[in-house]
C-alpha cells in the first residue's frame, strides 16, 4: 500500500468528514495568521507601505482603510491576536473531535471483532490462541486506532504545508523551490529507516502474540506449576519472549530517534543554506526574509510531528491488517442466516444422523466416517470408546456446532440445515466437561440472559444437590464465583453447570461426562435423579465411567471415527468387543 492510498484510510475515524474539514479549516487559520503578520513586519522594520509583495497581504489595510481607519500598528496587533487565537481554537477543537474519534474508532472494531467472532462457527473458533485473541482485542487494536490517528496528523500536516507553501510561492518561488529540494532530500535520506519500520511492526506482532499466548497458558496453569516446582522453567520461558518484544519495542525508538537526528540535522542546514542564498543572491527584502524565516520556524517543529506519525502509522500499520483480518475472516465463517428458517420447538420423534462423514479444515482424515444413527425422544443415549474415537465430534455436529461434511442431520425428518439454529440451541442443555464459567453472581451464571422464577432454580438447585450449599452463602445467588469459577470447588462448578442445563427445560440434555468432578455421595445422587431427569428428556452422554450409563435405552460405542457396536448395557457387555474390553479394564481399576 502507497502513501497516498493509505492517506484514504482516514475514511475510517467515526465524524472523519468533521475531521477533514477542521483539518481544512485550522490550515486556513494558519494561512490567515501569517498573512497578517506581512504588515506588522513591515511596519516594525519601517518599510514603506508601498512594497512589491504588497499584494495580496494588503487586504488588511485596505480593510482599515475602507471603514476610515488609518492603519498603524495598533489597529493591525489586535487582529494578529484574533488570528492566533482562532488558529490555536481551530487545533484544539481538531485535536478533541480526533481524541473521540479515536476511542470511538476502537471501541467499533473491538466491538465488531468480538460480535463476528461470537457470530461465527464453532469449527472457526476451534483454530483461534486464547492468547492470540486476547492479545488482538487489547493490544493490537489499541495500536490500530494510532495507525488511524496517525493517518488524520499527517494530513493535518500535508494541508498546512498546502497553505504555507501558497503564502511562500507569493512571498518569494526561488526560497520556496529550495525549501521543496530540501523537503524532497529529508524524505529520501530517511527511506531506508523507513524501510523498517513496517518490519518491526509485524515482528512486534509476532511476539507479542507469542508471550500473550504463553501469559493465558501460565495464568491457566498455575496450579501445575507449583505442584511440579518448574517455575524456574516458566520464568525463563516468559522472561525469553519478553525479551524479544522488548528487544524489538527498543530498535524501533532507536531507529525513531536516529530519524528524528538526521531530520533535525538536514532542516538546520537547510535553514542555514537558505539564508545565504537569499541574502547574497537573491537579495530578498527584509519583510519577506523575516516571514519566510517565520514559516520555516512554524513548519519545522510539524515536520517533526509529521515524522513522528509517519512512524507511527507504519510501525503500527501491521496492527490494523491483523485486526482487520480477524474481523473479516471471522466474517466470513459466519453461521448460516437464522433468517426464514424454520423455528424448533421440541423434539418430537427422533434426531437422525444419515451416512455422516466429517474432516476438519486441512486434514486429509475424516474424523467421523459413514455414521448412522438415530437417537429418539425421551431415551437415554450414551456414547462411548476410547480417546480420539470422534465423540466429541459427533456430539458437536448433534448441536449444530459442526456441520457435516458428508451427509444429513434429520430432526424429526427436517434437515437440521432448514431449521433456525438459534431456536434449536435454545432447546438444547449441555453439560460440557471442562466447566465454563464467567466472572459474575451465581445467578448470572446459571440464568444468564433468561429470568426464571425462584421456585424452579430452588428445584434445579434440589436436584443437583446445590441447596443446601447456596443457601449457607451470606450472598445467597448473588454470590461472586470469579474468574472461571475460581472460589468454587470442582464438584461445585460441575453441579452448578448441570444445573444451569436443566433450568433451561431443554428437550435434548447433552452430558459430555458431567459426574467426573463429583465424589462418591454427590455422583450417586446425582445418578438417582439422572435416572428420573432421563424420563424427561432426550438425554444424550458421553461417559467414561460405564456404572453412570447402566440404565441407557442405546449405548453407541465408537472407535476410530466409525460405529462398532450398538445396544444395551447387558447386550454389549455380554459380547465379546470393544465395550466389553473397555468394561472389564475399567473394572480392574476400580
Amino acid at each position: 500500500m502507497n502513501f497516498l492510498s493509505s492517506i484514504l484510510l482516514i475514511k475510517k475515524l467515526p465524524n472523519y468528514k468533521l475531521v477533514i474539514f477542521l483539518i481544512l479549516f485550522s490550515g486556513i487559520c494558519e494561512a490567515f495568521g501569517i498573512s497578517v503578520l506581512v504588515p506588522v513586519v513591515t511596519s516594525l522594520i519601517g518599510e514603506s507601505s508601498n512594497i512589491s509583495l504588497e499584494a495580496p497581504f494588503d487586504y488588511l489595510p485596505k480593510f482599515l482603510n475602507f471603514i476610515g481607519l488609518s492603519p498603524s500598528l495598533s489597529l493591525i496587533l489586535p487582529f494578529v491576536f484574533i488570528a492566533m487565537i482562532l488558529s490555536f481554537f481551530a487545533v484544539f477543537t481538531q485535536e478533541r473531535v480526533l481524541a473521540i474519534s479515536r476511542y470511538k474508532f476502537l471501541a467499533r472494531i473491538r466491538n465488531e471483532a468480538s460480535q463476528n467472532l461470537i457470530d461465527s462457527k464453532w469449527e472457526y473458533l476451534k483454530k483461534i490462541s486464547s492468547g492470540e485473541l486476547s492479545n488482538k482485542l487489547l493490544v493490537e487494536s489499541e495500536r490500530a486506532a494510532e495507525s488511524v490517528v496517525a493517518i488524520a496528523l499527517m494530513l493535518s500536516f500535508l494541508i498546512q504545508i498546502f497553505f504555507y507553501l501558497a503564502i511562500s510561492l507569493l512571498l518569494s518561488w526561488e526560497m520556496t523551490l529550495i525549501a521543496i529540494l530540501t523537503i524532497v532530500f529529508t524524505g529520501f535520506t530517511s527511506y531506508r529507516l523507513i524501510k523498517l519500520v513496517n518490519s518491526y511492526g509485524m515482528k512486534s506482532v509476532e511476539h507479542n502474540n507469542s508471550y500473550n499466548r504463553q501469559i493465558v497458558d501460565v495464568s491457566r496453569g498455575m496450579k501445575l506449576i507449583k505442584a511440579f516446582s518448574i517455575g524456574d522453567y516458566v520464568k525463563n520461558k516468559l522472561f525469553k519472549l519478553n525479551l524479544k518484544a522488548t528487544e524489538v519495542q527498543a530498535k524501533m525508538l532507536i531507529n525513531q530517534s536516529l530519524m528524528k537526528f538526521e531530520i533535525q540535522a538536514l532542516i538546520s542546514l537547510a535553514l542555514i543554506f537558505i539564508l545565504i542564498v537569499s541574502v547574497e543572491f537573491l537579495s530578498i527584502q527584509p519583510t519577506v526574509l523575516l516571514i519566510f524565516l517565520y514559516i520555516i520556524l512554524r513548519i519545522t517543529p510539524k515536520f517533526f510531528t509529521f515524522q513522528g506519525q509517519f512512524y507511527s502509522f507504519y510501525a503500527n500499520k501491521p496492527s490494523l491488517d491483523i485486526v482487520n483480518e480477524l474481523i473479516e475472516n471471522s466474517k466470513k465463517e459466519f453461521e448460516q442466516s437464522l433468517d426464514g428458517k424454520k423455528i424448533f420447538l421440541c423434539l418430537n420423534n427422533k434426531i437422525s444422523l444419515k451416512d455422516i462423514n466429517y474432516k476438519f479444515d486441512n486434514e486429509e482424515k475424516f474424523t467421523l466416517t459413514n455414521i448412522n444413527l438415530d437417537v429418539h425422544k425421551s431415551k437415554f443415549t450414551s456414547i462411548v470408546g476410547p480417546s480420539g474415537a470422534g465423540k466429541s465430534t459427533l456430539i458437536d455436529l448433534i448441536m449444530g456446532l459442526l456441520t457435516p461434511s458428508r451427509g444429513s442431520i434429520l430432526i424429526d425428518e427436517e434437515n437440521l440445515n432448514n431449521l433456525n439454529l438459534g431456536s434449536y440451541k435454545e432447546k438444547i442443555g449441555f453439560v460440557p466437561q471442562e466447566d465454563i464459567f464467567f466472572d459474575g453472581s451465581l445467578k448470572e451464571n446459571i440464568c444468564f440472559d433468561k429470568d426464571f422464577s425462584q421456585e424452579e432454580i430452588n428445584e434445579i438447585l434440589k436436584i443437583t444437590q446445590l441447596k443446601f450449599f447456596v443457601d449457607g452463602l451470606k450472598e445467597g445467588l448473588d454470590y461472586q464465583v470469579g474468574e472461571g469459577g475460581k472460589n468454587l470447588s470442582g464438584g461445585q462448578r460441575q453441579r452448578l453447570s448441570i444445573a444451569r442445563a436443566l433450568l433451561r427445560n431443554p428437550s435434548i440434555l447433552i452430558l459430555d461426562e458431567a459426574t467426573s468432578s463429583l465424589d462418591s455421595r454427590s455422583e450417586t445422587l446425582f445418578q438417582v435423579a439422572l435416572e428420573e431427569i432421563s424420563k424427561k428428556y432426550t438425554l444424550i452422554v458421553i461417559a467414561h465411567k460405564f456404572d453412570s450409563i447402566k440404565n441407557s435405552d442405546n449405548i453407541v460405542v465408537l472407535s476410530d471415527g466409525k460405529i462398532i457396536q450398538q445396544g444395551t448395557f447387558s447386550e454389549l457387555v455380554n459380547i465379546s468387543g470393544l465395550f466389553q474390553d473397555l468394561y472389564k479394564t475399567q473394572s480392574k481399576l476400580i
